[in-house]
Protein backbone atom coordinates (compact mmCIF):
# COMPACT_ATOMS: atom_id res chain seq x y z
CA UNK A 1 0.00 0.00 0.00
CA UNK A 2 0.72 3.31 -0.51
CA UNK A 3 0.04 6.91 1.18
CA UNK A 4 0.19 8.52 -2.28
CA UNK A 5 4.26 8.03 -2.51
CA UNK A 6 5.38 6.50 0.69
CA UNK A 7 5.02 2.67 0.75
CA UNK A 8 3.67 1.23 3.93
CA UNK A 9 6.61 -0.31 5.29
CA UNK A 10 7.96 3.07 5.51
CA UNK A 11 5.05 3.45 8.09
CA UNK A 12 4.99 0.32 9.80
CA UNK A 13 6.56 -2.65 10.63
CA UNK A 14 2.81 -4.56 11.20
CA UNK A 15 -0.18 -5.62 9.66
CA UNK A 16 -3.77 -3.96 9.25
CA UNK A 17 -5.76 -7.50 10.60
CA UNK A 18 -3.56 -7.94 13.36
CA UNK A 19 -5.26 -4.64 15.37
CA UNK A 20 -8.31 -7.09 15.82
CA UNK A 21 -6.06 -8.30 18.22
CA UNK A 22 -6.33 -5.55 20.62
CA UNK A 23 -10.06 -5.44 20.06
CA UNK A 24 -10.59 -9.15 20.95
CA UNK A 25 -12.29 -9.29 17.23
CA UNK A 26 -10.93 -12.27 14.46
CA UNK A 27 -8.87 -10.93 12.20
CA UNK A 28 -8.05 -11.93 8.53
CA UNK A 29 -5.90 -11.50 6.08
CA UNK A 30 -7.20 -12.64 2.22
CA UNK A 31 -6.22 -11.61 -1.18
CA UNK A 32 -8.17 -8.85 -2.40
CA UNK A 33 -7.56 -9.78 -6.21
CA UNK A 34 -8.52 -13.23 -6.33
CA UNK A 35 -12.41 -13.97 -5.37
CA UNK A 36 -11.46 -17.89 -4.44
CA UNK A 37 -8.61 -16.80 -1.30
CA UNK A 38 -12.04 -14.34 -0.10
CA UNK A 39 -14.67 -16.76 -1.09
CA UNK A 40 -13.00 -19.92 1.44
CA UNK A 41 -12.43 -16.92 4.34
CA UNK A 42 -15.74 -14.70 4.08
CA UNK A 43 -18.51 -17.40 4.54
CA UNK A 44 -17.66 -18.31 8.11
CA UNK A 45 -16.57 -15.36 8.80
CA UNK A 46 -20.48 -13.39 7.88
CA UNK A 47 -22.19 -16.69 9.19
CA UNK A 48 -20.31 -15.69 12.32
CA UNK A 49 -21.55 -12.57 12.32
CA UNK A 50 -25.42 -13.07 11.60
CA UNK A 51 -25.44 -15.59 14.29
CA UNK A 52 -24.60 -12.55 16.82
CA UNK A 53 -21.08 -13.40 17.72
CA UNK A 54 -19.95 -9.96 17.07
CA UNK A 55 -18.12 -8.12 14.12
CA UNK A 56 -14.74 -8.94 12.30
CA UNK A 57 -11.73 -6.94 10.75
CA UNK A 58 -10.75 -8.12 7.17
CA UNK A 59 -7.99 -6.70 5.37
CA UNK A 60 -8.08 -7.81 1.93
CA UNK A 61 -4.33 -6.77 0.05
CA UNK A 62 -4.70 -5.28 -3.30
CA UNK A 63 -2.88 -3.46 -5.88
CA UNK A 64 -2.57 -0.34 -6.82
CA UNK A 65 -2.51 0.41 -10.61
CA UNK A 66 -3.18 3.69 -11.22
CA UNK A 67 -1.14 6.71 -9.70
CA UNK A 68 -2.82 8.84 -6.89
CA UNK A 69 -4.55 11.18 -9.15
CA UNK A 70 -4.15 12.65 -12.17
CA UNK A 71 -1.88 15.48 -10.77
CA UNK A 72 0.87 12.30 -9.59
CA UNK A 73 3.37 10.68 -11.93
CA UNK A 74 3.99 7.25 -9.93
CA UNK A 75 7.17 6.55 -11.91
CA UNK A 76 8.84 8.69 -9.76
CA UNK A 77 8.58 6.93 -6.87
CA UNK A 78 7.86 3.20 -7.93
CA UNK A 79 9.64 0.99 -10.62
CA UNK A 80 8.80 -0.66 -13.89
CA UNK A 81 9.61 -3.72 -12.14
CA UNK A 82 7.33 -3.33 -9.35
CA UNK A 83 4.64 -1.86 -12.27
CA UNK A 84 4.32 -4.61 -13.89
CA UNK A 85 4.21 -7.12 -11.05
CA UNK A 86 1.03 -4.99 -10.24
CA UNK A 87 -0.09 -4.91 -12.93
CA UNK A 88 0.20 -8.44 -13.22
CA UNK A 89 -2.35 -8.98 -10.16
CA UNK A 90 -5.24 -6.84 -11.66
CA UNK A 91 -7.96 -8.73 -10.32
CA UNK A 92 -10.20 -8.25 -14.23
CA UNK A 93 -7.08 -9.71 -15.86
CA UNK A 94 -6.87 -12.73 -13.84
CA UNK A 95 -10.40 -13.31 -13.84
CA UNK A 96 -10.38 -12.92 -17.74
CA UNK A 97 -7.25 -15.61 -17.39
CA UNK A 98 -9.31 -18.14 -15.58
CA UNK A 99 -12.68 -17.65 -17.82
CA UNK A 100 -10.48 -18.69 -20.86
CA UNK A 101 -8.63 -21.13 -18.69
CA UNK A 102 -11.63 -23.49 -17.69
CA UNK A 103 -13.37 -22.43 -21.52
CA UNK A 104 -16.63 -20.23 -19.67
CA UNK A 105 -15.78 -17.57 -22.14
CA UNK A 106 -14.53 -17.46 -26.03
CA UNK A 107 -12.27 -14.26 -26.24
CA UNK A 108 -14.42 -12.87 -28.63
CA UNK A 109 -17.51 -12.99 -26.02
CA UNK A 110 -15.41 -11.20 -23.62
CA UNK A 111 -14.28 -8.54 -26.23
CA UNK A 112 -17.60 -7.90 -27.07
CA UNK A 113 -18.14 -7.40 -23.37
CA UNK A 114 -15.40 -5.76 -22.36
CA UNK A 115 -16.33 -2.85 -24.99
CA UNK A 116 -19.91 -2.98 -24.28
CA UNK A 117 -18.97 -1.53 -20.65
CA UNK A 118 -16.54 0.65 -22.41
CA UNK A 119 -19.19 2.03 -24.51
CA UNK A 120 -21.44 2.41 -21.17
CA UNK A 121 -18.55 4.35 -19.51
CA UNK A 122 -18.13 6.50 -22.49
CA UNK A 123 -21.41 7.35 -22.29
CA UNK A 124 -21.60 7.88 -18.61
CA UNK A 125 -18.27 10.47 -18.71
CA UNK A 126 -20.21 12.12 -21.60
CA UNK A 127 -23.17 12.59 -20.03
CA UNK A 128 -21.08 14.04 -17.00
CA UNK A 129 -19.55 16.55 -19.66
CA UNK A 130 -22.42 17.57 -20.95
CA UNK A 131 -24.40 17.84 -17.97
CA UNK A 132 -24.65 22.05 -17.01
CA UNK A 133 -22.87 23.61 -14.08
CA UNK A 134 -25.13 23.39 -10.66
CA UNK A 135 -26.98 27.02 -10.54
CA UNK A 136 -25.70 29.71 -8.23
CA UNK A 137 -28.02 30.75 -5.42
CA UNK A 138 -28.39 27.73 -3.65
CA UNK A 139 -24.91 27.14 -1.63
CA UNK A 140 -26.50 27.46 1.81
CA UNK A 141 -29.24 25.01 1.56
CA UNK A 142 -29.30 21.64 3.47
CA UNK A 143 -26.07 22.96 6.02
CA UNK A 144 -29.00 22.93 8.41
CA UNK A 145 -32.23 20.94 8.68
CA UNK A 146 -35.35 22.73 7.45
CA UNK A 147 -36.89 20.99 11.15
CA UNK A 148 -35.19 24.10 12.91
CA UNK A 149 -34.87 23.95 16.76
CA UNK A 150 -36.68 27.54 16.85
CA UNK A 151 -39.71 27.68 18.29
CA UNK A 152 -41.98 30.03 20.72
CA UNK A 153 -40.34 29.63 24.38
CA UNK A 154 -42.45 28.61 27.11
CA UNK A 155 -42.52 29.34 30.58
CA UNK A 156 -41.19 26.43 32.43
CA UNK A 157 -43.62 23.97 35.15
CA UNK A 158 -41.29 23.20 37.92
CA UNK A 159 -41.55 19.94 39.16
CA UNK A 160 -40.79 21.17 42.89
CA UNK A 161 -39.93 23.99 44.98
CA UNK A 162 -36.61 22.23 45.70
CA UNK A 163 -33.62 24.03 43.60
CA UNK A 164 -30.91 21.64 41.92
CA UNK A 165 -27.83 21.68 40.36
CA UNK A 166 -26.46 21.73 36.67
CA UNK A 167 -25.49 18.30 37.26
CA UNK A 168 -29.18 16.64 38.61
CA UNK A 169 -30.60 18.62 35.71
CA UNK A 170 -28.16 17.42 33.05
CA UNK A 171 -28.71 13.98 34.17
CA UNK A 172 -32.65 14.27 34.53
CA UNK A 173 -32.80 15.65 30.96
CA UNK A 174 -30.22 12.40 29.96
CA UNK A 175 -33.03 9.92 31.56
CA UNK A 176 -36.11 11.29 30.61
CA UNK A 177 -35.06 11.49 26.73
CA UNK A 178 -33.98 8.09 27.02
CA UNK A 179 -37.23 6.91 28.16
CA UNK A 180 -38.63 8.97 25.36
CA UNK A 181 -36.30 7.86 22.59
CA UNK A 182 -35.76 4.38 22.59
CA UNK A 183 -32.88 5.41 19.75
CA UNK A 184 -30.35 7.25 21.79
CA UNK A 185 -27.49 5.76 22.61
CA UNK A 186 -24.20 7.09 24.74
CA UNK A 187 -20.71 6.74 25.33
CA UNK A 188 -17.74 8.35 26.49
CA UNK A 189 -14.79 7.81 28.60
CA UNK A 190 -15.82 6.09 32.30
CA UNK A 191 -19.40 7.49 31.48
CA UNK A 192 -21.04 3.83 32.67
CA UNK A 193 -21.83 3.14 36.28
CA UNK A 194 -20.76 2.99 38.69
CA UNK A 195 -18.39 5.88 38.13
CA UNK A 196 -20.87 7.63 35.92
CA UNK A 197 -18.39 10.21 34.73
CA UNK A 198 -15.86 12.19 35.81
CA UNK A 199 -18.22 15.12 36.90
CA UNK A 200 -20.96 12.06 37.17
CA UNK A 201 -23.35 13.20 34.72
CA UNK A 202 -24.19 10.57 33.78
CA UNK A 203 -24.72 7.89 36.98
CA UNK A 204 -27.34 5.74 37.18
CA UNK A 205 -27.92 5.46 33.38
CA UNK A 206 -25.78 2.22 32.90
CA UNK A 207 -28.04 0.81 35.51
CA UNK A 208 -31.19 1.89 33.32
CA UNK A 209 -30.10 1.41 30.12
CA UNK A 210 -27.50 -1.01 30.19
CA UNK A 211 -27.28 -1.77 26.73
CA UNK A 212 -27.28 2.07 25.59
CA UNK A 213 -24.78 3.67 27.92
CA UNK A 214 -21.35 2.33 27.90
CA UNK A 215 -17.67 3.31 28.44
CA UNK A 216 -15.49 3.97 25.24
CA UNK A 217 -11.86 3.64 24.96
CA UNK A 218 -9.39 6.39 25.62
CA UNK A 219 -10.33 7.93 21.73
CA UNK A 220 -12.02 10.94 21.59
CA UNK A 221 -12.06 10.27 17.67
CA UNK A 222 -13.52 7.09 17.57
CA UNK A 223 -16.14 8.39 20.13
CA UNK A 224 -17.09 11.30 17.64
CA UNK A 225 -16.35 9.27 14.56
CA UNK A 226 -18.49 6.23 15.59
CA UNK A 227 -21.32 8.59 16.86
CA UNK A 228 -21.33 10.26 13.18
CA UNK A 229 -21.92 6.65 11.85
CA UNK A 230 -24.44 4.93 14.15
CA UNK A 231 -26.51 8.64 13.36
CA UNK A 232 -26.48 7.78 9.84
CA UNK A 233 -28.18 5.02 10.85
CA UNK A 234 -30.53 6.19 12.39
CA UNK A 235 -29.83 6.19 16.04
CA UNK A 236 -29.47 9.17 18.48
CA UNK A 237 -25.82 9.20 19.74
CA UNK A 238 -25.09 11.61 22.37
CA UNK A 239 -21.91 11.34 23.61
CA UNK A 240 -19.44 13.12 25.74
CA UNK A 241 -15.76 14.56 25.57
CA UNK A 242 -14.61 13.95 29.08
CA UNK A 243 -13.06 17.58 28.59
CA UNK A 244 -12.68 20.09 25.60
CA UNK A 245 -8.72 19.93 25.51
CA UNK A 246 -9.66 16.23 24.10
CA UNK A 247 -11.37 16.99 21.67
CA UNK A 248 -9.14 17.72 18.94
CA UNK A 249 -8.41 14.11 17.94
CA UNK A 250 -11.80 14.23 17.10
CA UNK A 251 -11.57 17.43 15.96
CA UNK A 252 -11.28 15.90 11.98
CA UNK A 253 -14.80 14.20 12.43
CA UNK A 254 -16.39 16.85 13.60
CA UNK A 255 -14.93 19.41 11.06
CA UNK A 256 -14.73 17.18 7.74
CA UNK A 257 -17.32 14.33 8.17
CA UNK A 258 -20.44 15.27 10.74
CA UNK A 259 -21.30 18.61 10.10
CA UNK A 260 -21.09 18.32 5.90
CA UNK A 261 -22.89 15.23 5.34
CA UNK A 262 -26.67 16.80 4.64
CA UNK A 263 -24.92 19.68 2.75
CA UNK A 264 -22.99 17.29 0.33
CA UNK A 265 -25.82 14.57 0.28
CA UNK A 266 -27.69 17.26 -0.92
CA UNK A 267 -30.29 16.94 2.18
CA UNK A 268 -30.51 13.32 1.83
CA UNK A 269 -28.48 12.60 4.84
CA UNK A 270 -28.17 13.78 8.08
CA UNK A 271 -25.91 13.22 10.99
CA UNK A 272 -28.18 14.68 13.95
CA UNK A 273 -25.27 13.88 16.65
CA UNK A 274 -25.44 15.81 20.41
CA UNK A 275 -21.67 15.94 21.85
CA UNK A 276 -21.10 17.04 25.34
CA UNK A 277 -17.87 18.54 25.81
CA UNK A 278 -16.96 19.54 29.34
CA UNK A 279 -15.25 23.04 29.30
CA UNK A 280 -13.86 26.25 30.83
CA UNK A 281 -11.45 26.61 33.86
CA UNK A 282 -11.48 27.37 37.65
CA UNK A 283 -10.85 23.99 38.86
CA UNK A 284 -7.21 23.89 39.23
CA UNK A 285 -7.28 21.84 35.58
CA UNK A 286 -3.98 23.93 33.81
CA UNK A 287 -3.31 23.75 30.37
CA UNK A 288 -4.97 20.53 29.40
CA UNK A 289 -7.91 20.61 31.26
CA UNK A 290 -9.33 24.03 31.09
CA UNK A 291 -9.53 25.21 27.91
CA UNK A 292 -12.93 27.09 26.36
CA UNK A 293 -13.51 26.28 22.95
CA UNK A 294 -16.85 28.04 21.65
CA UNK A 295 -14.74 29.86 19.37
CA UNK A 296 -12.85 27.43 17.67
CA UNK A 297 -16.11 25.08 16.95
CA UNK A 298 -18.15 28.00 15.85
CA UNK A 299 -16.12 28.14 12.82
CA UNK A 300 -17.15 25.67 11.64
CA UNK A 301 -20.46 25.16 9.50
CA UNK A 302 -23.63 22.67 10.60
CA UNK A 303 -23.47 22.94 14.12
CA UNK A 304 -25.49 24.04 16.42
CA UNK A 305 -23.58 25.20 19.54
CA UNK A 306 -25.17 25.22 23.14
CA UNK A 307 -23.76 26.90 26.44
CA UNK A 308 -25.86 27.33 29.47
CA UNK A 309 -25.08 28.97 32.48
CA UNK A 310 -27.37 27.25 34.52
CA UNK A 311 -29.39 23.89 35.67
CA UNK A 312 -33.04 24.87 34.37
CA UNK A 313 -31.35 26.63 30.80
CA UNK A 314 -29.17 23.15 31.00
CA UNK A 315 -32.33 20.74 31.19
CA UNK A 316 -34.37 22.15 28.64
CA UNK A 317 -31.12 22.95 26.16
CA UNK A 318 -29.96 19.32 26.20
CA UNK A 319 -33.64 17.98 25.55
CA UNK A 320 -33.77 20.29 22.76
CA UNK A 321 -30.66 18.94 21.49
CA UNK A 322 -31.63 15.54 21.82
CA UNK A 323 -34.24 16.12 19.44
CA UNK A 324 -32.52 18.26 17.22
CA UNK A 325 -32.11 17.49 13.46
CA UNK A 326 -28.78 18.67 13.31
CA UNK A 327 -25.22 18.13 15.11
CA UNK A 328 -25.32 19.88 18.21
CA UNK A 329 -22.06 20.84 20.37
CA UNK A 330 -23.38 21.29 24.12
CA UNK A 331 -20.31 22.74 26.14
CA UNK A 332 -20.82 22.69 29.87
CA UNK A 333 -18.37 24.66 32.23
CA UNK A 334 -16.85 22.51 34.87
CA UNK A 335 -17.38 25.33 37.73
CA UNK A 336 -21.16 25.11 37.09
CA UNK A 337 -21.70 21.79 37.61
CA UNK A 338 -22.33 21.86 41.14
CA UNK A 339 -21.55 25.79 42.05
CA UNK A 340 -24.99 27.33 43.97
CA UNK A 341 -25.14 30.09 41.62
CA UNK A 342 -26.16 28.12 38.94
CA UNK A 343 -29.41 25.75 40.85
CA UNK A 344 -32.41 26.50 40.00
CA UNK A 345 -35.79 24.82 40.20
CA UNK A 346 -36.22 21.87 38.30
CA UNK A 347 -38.41 22.53 34.93
CA UNK A 348 -40.57 19.21 34.42
CA UNK A 349 -40.18 16.90 31.03
CA UNK A 350 -41.67 19.14 28.59
CA UNK A 351 -39.26 21.96 28.32
CA UNK A 352 -37.27 22.53 25.80
CA UNK A 353 -35.46 25.87 25.38
CA UNK A 354 -35.48 27.13 21.85
CA UNK A 355 -31.97 27.50 20.10
CA UNK A 356 -30.79 31.14 19.14
CA UNK A 357 -32.88 32.69 22.16
CA UNK A 358 -31.01 34.72 24.73
CA UNK A 359 -31.99 36.12 27.99
CA UNK A 360 -31.57 38.86 30.18
CA UNK A 361 -30.71 38.10 33.35
CA UNK A 362 -30.66 41.95 34.44
CA UNK A 363 -32.45 45.17 33.04
CA UNK A 364 -30.26 47.96 33.47
CA UNK A 365 -29.66 51.16 31.51
CA UNK A 366 -26.20 52.21 31.91
CA UNK A 367 -24.42 49.60 29.50
CA UNK A 368 -25.07 46.12 28.33
CA UNK A 369 -22.99 43.09 29.13
CA UNK A 370 -23.25 40.48 26.66
CA UNK A 371 -21.83 37.11 28.22
CA UNK A 372 -22.38 33.42 28.25
CA UNK A 373 -21.36 30.25 30.45
CA UNK A 374 -19.70 30.91 34.10
CA UNK A 375 -19.16 34.52 33.38
CA UNK A 376 -22.72 35.63 33.44
CA UNK A 377 -21.90 35.52 37.05
CA UNK A 378 -18.94 37.31 37.08
CA UNK A 379 -21.21 40.10 34.93
CA UNK A 380 -23.82 39.72 37.42
CA UNK A 381 -21.53 40.62 40.52
CA UNK A 382 -21.18 43.91 39.43
CA UNK A 383 -24.53 44.57 37.66
CA UNK A 384 -26.68 46.26 40.37
CA UNK A 385 -23.39 48.51 41.07
CA UNK A 386 -23.36 50.24 37.94
CA UNK A 387 -26.77 49.14 36.53
CA UNK A 388 -26.07 47.06 33.89
CA UNK A 389 -28.00 45.14 31.35
CA UNK A 390 -26.73 41.71 31.66
CA UNK A 391 -27.62 39.18 28.92
CA UNK A 392 -26.68 35.81 28.42
CA UNK A 393 -26.55 34.17 24.84
CA UNK A 394 -27.56 30.41 25.93
CA UNK A 395 -26.67 29.56 22.30
CA UNK A 396 -23.46 30.62 20.27
CA UNK A 397 -24.79 29.38 16.84
CA UNK A 398 -27.23 30.49 16.06
CA UNK A 399 -26.57 33.84 18.47
CA UNK A 400 -29.91 35.96 19.04
CA UNK A 401 -28.65 39.19 17.35
CA UNK A 402 -32.11 40.65 18.26
CA UNK A 403 -31.76 40.65 22.04
CA UNK A 404 -28.25 42.16 21.74
CA UNK A 405 -29.22 45.17 19.38
CA UNK A 406 -32.30 46.18 20.84
CA UNK A 407 -29.99 46.62 24.23
CA UNK A 408 -27.30 47.90 22.74
CA UNK A 409 -29.64 50.40 21.19
CA UNK A 410 -31.22 50.94 24.96
CA UNK A 411 -28.08 51.39 26.89
CA UNK A 412 -25.60 53.13 24.16
CA UNK A 413 -22.71 51.24 25.44
CA UNK A 414 -21.76 47.62 25.41
CA UNK A 415 -19.02 45.28 26.44
CA UNK A 416 -18.55 41.45 25.97
CA UNK A 417 -17.36 39.12 28.15
CA UNK A 418 -15.91 35.67 28.10
CA UNK A 419 -13.70 33.17 29.62
CA UNK A 420 -12.01 32.79 26.38
CA UNK A 421 -9.22 34.35 24.85
CA UNK A 422 -9.98 37.86 23.69
CA UNK A 423 -8.07 37.63 21.33
CA UNK A 424 -10.62 35.95 18.01
CA UNK A 425 -12.83 34.67 20.83
CA UNK A 426 -16.37 34.41 20.08
CA UNK A 427 -16.54 37.98 21.61
CA UNK A 428 -14.52 39.48 18.81
CA UNK A 429 -17.94 37.88 15.79
CA UNK A 430 -20.24 39.85 19.03
CA UNK A 431 -18.60 42.97 18.86
CA UNK A 432 -18.22 42.99 14.66
CA UNK A 433 -22.07 42.14 14.44
CA UNK A 434 -22.84 45.26 16.73
CA UNK A 435 -20.54 47.41 15.19
CA UNK A 436 -22.72 46.49 11.58
CA UNK A 437 -26.17 46.82 12.89
CA UNK A 438 -25.73 49.52 16.04
CA UNK A 439 -22.92 51.87 15.02
CA UNK A 440 -25.06 54.40 14.75
CA UNK A 441 -26.52 54.04 18.46
CA UNK A 442 -23.10 53.60 20.26
CA UNK A 443 -22.16 56.41 22.35
CA UNK A 444 -18.56 54.75 23.27
CA UNK A 445 -16.31 51.89 21.84
CA UNK A 446 -17.69 48.11 22.38
CA UNK A 447 -15.15 46.34 24.52
CA UNK A 448 -14.01 42.68 25.40
CA UNK A 449 -12.88 41.41 28.49
CA UNK A 450 -11.80 37.82 28.62
CA UNK A 451 -8.50 35.51 29.39
CA UNK A 452 -4.77 36.61 28.24
CA UNK A 453 -3.65 35.47 25.82
CA UNK A 454 -1.52 32.64 27.53
CA UNK A 455 -2.49 29.00 28.45
CA UNK A 456 -4.43 28.62 31.78
CA UNK A 457 -1.94 27.77 34.76
CA UNK A 458 -2.12 24.97 37.35
CA UNK A 459 -1.70 27.35 40.46
CA UNK A 460 -4.66 29.04 41.42
CA UNK A 461 -3.24 32.67 41.88
CA UNK A 462 -1.66 32.50 38.18
CA UNK A 463 -4.95 30.92 36.89
CA UNK A 464 -6.49 33.79 38.74
CA UNK A 465 -4.42 36.33 36.63
CA UNK A 466 -5.07 34.40 33.37
CA UNK A 467 -8.80 34.72 33.72
CA UNK A 468 -10.90 37.26 33.57
CA UNK A 469 -11.93 38.79 36.75
CA UNK A 470 -14.42 40.72 38.83
CA UNK A 471 -11.88 43.56 39.01
CA UNK A 472 -11.00 43.63 35.11
CA UNK A 473 -14.77 43.49 34.50
CA UNK A 474 -14.82 46.29 36.93
CA UNK A 475 -11.60 48.28 35.31
CA UNK A 476 -13.35 48.15 31.82
CA UNK A 477 -16.91 48.75 32.86
CA UNK A 478 -15.49 52.02 34.07
CA UNK A 479 -13.62 52.83 31.33
CA UNK A 480 -16.64 52.23 29.24
CA UNK A 481 -19.20 54.30 31.28
CA UNK A 482 -16.52 57.49 31.52
CA UNK A 483 -16.13 57.94 27.82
Amino acid sequence: GYAISVPQNAQTTSEIHRIADGFRLPGYHVDGTWYESMYKTMPAVIQRMREGRGPALIEAEVVRLDAHSSSDDQAKYRSEEELKRARGRDPIVLTEKYILKHRLLSQDEIDVMRNEIQAEVNAAADEADAAPQPEPGRIMAHIYSDKTPFFEEKQPVYVSEDAISMVEALNRALREEMERNPKIVMWGEDIADPKGGVFGVTRGLTNLYPDRVQNSPLAEASIVGVAGGMAIAGYKPIVEIQFADYSWPGFMQMRNEIPTLRWRSNGTWSDPVVVRIACGGRIKGGPFHSQCVEAIYAHTPGWYIVFPSNASDAKGLLKTAARSDDPVLFLEHKRLYRHISAKTREPDADYLIPFGKGKIKRQGTAATVVTWGATVYTALELADEFDLEVIDLRTIVPMDEEIVFNSVKKTNRVLVLHEDAVRIGWGAEVVARIAAHCFDYLDAPVLRVGAKDSFVPSAVSLEDEVLPSVEDLRREVKKLLEY
